[in-house]
Order: C-alpha cells, then structure tokens, then sequence
C-alpha cells in the first residue's frame, strides 16, 4: 500500500526537529557544547586570520567562545581543507554585521545545519519502512549520531566535522541514487560533490580514495548513473589530492613517524638503543624515549640530531619495522584499540570557562552511547575488537546478496584504513584520530539497525 503524502511530510519533518532540537540545546543555548582545542585550529583559524578576542589561546582545558578578525595577524595555509568552506559563510557575516567579532556558535551552527540536511535527506527513505521498523532506524541514529561523542566537534575549528559530515552527506545521497528517491542527476551529483569534500577534509582521509573509486567500479547501479562521467570525475579527485600532497609542510610525515619511534615503539622495547640503531639513528638518542615530537627537548628540535631525524625517521623505515618485527605492529595495533575505545578524547574540555566548571570538564549530556561502549571497551583493547569484527559481519551479512554489499565492502575497507593509519602511523592524539574510523564502522552499526528486520536468521537445524 502506497504511503500517504502527508505521511511521508510528517515522516520527513519530524525527525529533522527531533534532530535539531538535540543540537541546538548543546551547541546554541548557553552553556555551549564544543571540545577544546589542542593546538590544530590553526589550520583552519589563521588563514582567515581569526584569533581569540582575549588575545589569549586556551589549549585543552576550554573551549574559547569568542574570536575576532586581526588584520595584524598574516593569513597562512598550513593544510588544505574543505573545513574552510564551512567556516566562510559565519566568517563572512561576522565581517559584515560585526565588526569582525566571530562568535564559534557560527561554526556550530553550519556544522548542525549540514547534519540536518542529511538527515532531511534520508528521511523519505526512512519512511518506506513497515512500522516500527523505521522507528528502530531513528533510533539507531539519533543514539548513535546525536551523541556527545560526535557533536561536539560542530563547535570547534577541527577538520574532523568536515570529514564527518560530508561522509554522512555522502552516504545519504548515495543511498537516494541506489533506491531511487529523487532526482538521479541531483542526487548524482550530490554525491560526486560531498564524495569530493569529503576526500579533501584532512590529508590523511585522501587516502580512502582507492576504495572510493573501488565502489564505482564494483556497484553497477552507481556505473549506470556515472558511467560517462566516471573518468573525469576520478581525474579530478586524483588532481585534488595531489595538490594537497604538494602542500603539505616538509615536517609533517616527520613529525607523525619520530612520534610513533620515540613515543609508541622506544619505550615497550627491552632493547630501544637496537631499534634505534635499525632507524639509522645515534644510540645516544635513547635518552629521548618517551618524549613527543612537539617536546623542547626532541630530537625534532634539536640542532644535534634534527638532521639525521628528518633523513632517516620516515613512514616508509616504519613499515620495513613492522615487516621485521610484527609484535611491534601488533603492540601499536592493541594500544590503538586501547584508545579509541575511550570513545571522547581523552584531557578534551566541552565548556568555556564562564561556566566555572573545573579544567577538562566533560559534558555527560546525550552520551548514552559513547558512555556504555567506553564502560565496556576500556582497558579491554581485544574484546573492543572482537565487537567491531563482529559489527562488520553482521553489516556483511545484511547487506547481502543485494549490490548494497559492495557498498559495506567499500565502508569497511576505509575504516580499516583509517584505523591502521591511525594505528600504526601516528600515536598522537589517537582517540581523536580515529575519529572517522569510529564513524565509518558506526554507519556499519546504523545499517545493521536498517537491515536486520528484512533477513531471517540462519538456521541450525539439521534437514
């Protein structure tokens, strides 16, 4: 039986309210929902040349609710992100209305904004669900979406909410053009466009780009759509990357790699002045185990040994380590599952000072999901992998036998990316890291919500 138009409106309109009254409680109504920054908001804040009104950085602790345009400040690009889009239209009316001053509820509430169209966007697909079936799918992603753990980073200048929501915008137009809802030429080039911002959030998501064009080639339904366009639009994804890849500063890859020696692999050696030796590095240096790249006293900074870090300390040394000595790959591996378990990064404060509220002071509001996987992982690195292996299964088992398999095989693929770049490329910052990937195998969760009702379970009876 056809459903009813204004069914179908309702279905539609209700859970983008339902949606946005969740944000804009946290993100727009004092006290203000964000997470801290740790450093990276450079990377989107100066090259519109935006500073703290006080003047004054506040790293960790707090979120800093108040910026302001400093012509005196000299725009600089360290990174290329499409996070910078997202930015522009607040920066813009911030410069036109007032005066320059940029309240960071700007950012929060494009970011809240782009969510809502993506839920707006997969909520007609939602509402050809039976029953209680789609309520079941609601469910799931509100539990899962609108939680603390993800919509914090809306009121912040961290790259990370770009990645975020373009891959959600991405996953909802795709499923539009697979199911047929909608224009295909819009929801085609829906797709193209958020697939494109997306890859182009962060450096280090450009990398998911093989199994992006994976997909392409693997779903016939999205061939049928882009079949004249398909080389173009792959030679212009891979003209995008490679102009990110040329901008990128010479210390970057360095910086990442010597964390991973000196932070993850020198200290839970018994041998460090060894494995140091393999680097190519002077054994003297052990007396660095343990302190981070950004420490004044690094290797990094030092005149002494800056030259021999930047020639020998490179991710292509790390994997020849890996391949010599697997229970180092598999030791990065179990404290990566240590980290992201955590779910939140950890020393991340969520409020401003004005509060009150003590240094690092975590929101505990819309965390249901975040808190129970947190209580159940932490400090359980195998059995959180057990969990995720077993939520990729069951999205493989659902999604089969229809072409929407080889859509879960592209997902799954990019989180294996991304958590073994996150792993094994880099042991800062982890948690947040591997925030895409938590992402990424949440989608996988979400589908299985979507999908289980319609498979029967498998039998073990005997004939």
């Amino acid at each position: 039986m056809p459903i009813a138009p204004a069914r179908i409106r309702a279905a539609t309109f209700l859970p983008v309210l339902i949606a946005a009254v969740i944000l804009a409680s946290q993100l727009l109504v004092k006290p203000m929902v964000g997470l801290a920054d740790n450093g990276d908001f450079v990377n989107v804040t100066r090259p519109f040349q935006l500073e703290p009104s006080n003047g004054r950085h506040v790293y960790f602790d707090y979120i800093v609710p108040q910026w302001r345009y400093q012509p005196s400040a000299p725009p600089a690009v360290r990174l290329i992100t499409s996070e910078w889009l997202l930015i522009a239209p607040g920066y813009a009316l911030s410069r036109l209305f007032c005066n320059g001053s940029y309240d960071l509820r700007w950012t929060g509430l494009t970011h809240m904004l782009l969510f809502l169209c993506a839920v707006w966007l997969v909520a007609p697909l939602v509402a050809r669900l039976p029953g209680w079936r789609a309520l079941t799918a609601w469910a799931a992603i509100f539990a899962v979406f609108c939680d603390v753990a993800y919509f914090s980073v809306y009121n912040s200048f961290y790259m990370d909410a770009a990645s975020l929501l373009f891959l959600l915008l991405s996953v909802a137009f795709y499923a539009r053009l697979t199911c047929g809802e909608g224009s295909s030429l819009w929801n085609t080039w829906g797709l193209m466009a958020t697939l494109f911002l997306f890859l182009t959030s962060k450096l280090q998501h450009t990398i998911l780009l093989p199994a992006v064009l994976a997909l392409f080639l693997l779903d016939t339904r999205l061939q049928r759509a882009i079949s004249r366009v398909f080389a173009g639009i792959a030679a212009v994804y891979l003209l995008a990357v490679a102009g990110m890849f040329q901008h990128v500063p010479e210390s970057y890859g360095t910086y990442a790699a010597y964390n991973v020696l000196f932070t993850g692999l020198l200290p839970n050696s018994p041998h460090p002045a060894d494995v140091l030796t393999e680097f190519g590095l002077p054994r003297q240096m052990e007396k660095l185990s343990g302190q981070s790249a950004f420490a004044l006293q690094s290797g990094v900074n030092d005149p002494v040994y800056r030259e021999q870090v930047h020639r020998s300390v490179t991710h292509a040394r790390l994997l020849a380590y890996y391949l010599r000595h697997p229970e180092a790959a598999v030791l990065m591996v179990r404290n990566a599952l240590a980290e992201s378990a955590k779910e939140r990064p950890p020393s991340r404060g969520n409020f401003t000072m004005e509060t009150g509220l003590p240094p690092q002071s975590r929101s505990r509001a819309f965390a249901v999901v975040s808190n129970l996987r947190a209580t159940a992982f932490t400090d359980r690195p195998w059995i959180y992998a057990a969990y995720l292996v077993a939520v990729a299964a069951a999205a493989f088992w659902c999604a089969r036998p229809s072409p929407a398999a080889s859509a879960m095989a592209a997902l799954v693929a990019m989180a294996a990316i991304e958590f073994f770049l996150g792993a094994l490329a880099d042991c800062q910052e982890t948690t947040r890291h591997l925030f895409l990937f938590r992402a990424l195998m949440d989608l996988a969760l979400v589908s299985i919500a979507v999908s289980l009702p319609t498979h029967p379970l498998p039998s073990f009876r005997r004939p």
